[in-house]
């Protein structure tokens, strides 16, 4: 019985540091590297201060792909980020938003889903620049997985 009982308690531990493991492997900056010309990362459910802090330090003009909730936060942050981003790509509206904030970014751009964010990000894409993904906390794994497909169509 103590055998079976410190089994089950051993599975547990060992589940818990699996999803412990997942949360923090997905919720972070993940590189893909060059891509295109461009340094090109993803990323779950970023942290506005953290995303606000790696944008604003990078050594390019910035492409970023983003969701409604996502693009405001950074606004609303008015962060340094603001200054970098060249374009905005908005992943999850259909509909030019009128709203004070998006005007703090110079180009705005608005599609329903992100296999029509892929298909408009072929056409403003440009060398030496850095391409930021951001995803979505829920359904964030079948989008990463078609921006990891479609980047394979860049190289």
């Amino acid at each position: 019985m103590q055998k079976t009982e410190q089994s089950i308690a051993e599975q547990l531990k060992q589940a818990r540091k699996a999803g412990l493991e997942e949360v923090n492997t997905n919720n972070a900056l993940c590189p893909h590297g060059r891509v295109a010309g461009m340094d090109v990362f993803s990323w779950v459910n970023p942290n506005i201060d953290s995303l606000n802090a790696m944008i604003a330090s990078m050594p390019y003009k910035v492409i970023w792909a983003a969701t409604t909730s996502q693009a405001k936060a950074l606004w609303e942050l008015n962060g340094e980020a603001l200054k970098s981003i060249e374009t905005l790509v908005v992943y999850n509206s259909g509909q030019v938003h009128t709203e004070k904030w998006f005007s703090a970014f110079d180009n705005v751009l608005c599609v329903q889903g992100a296999d029509h964010a892929l298909i408009l990000l072929d056409r403003v894409r440009k060398e030496e620049r850095t391409f930021v993904w951001t995803l979505p906390q829920d359904n964030w794994k079948g989008i990463k997985t078609e921006l990891e497909n479609h980047l394979q169509t860049w190289k």
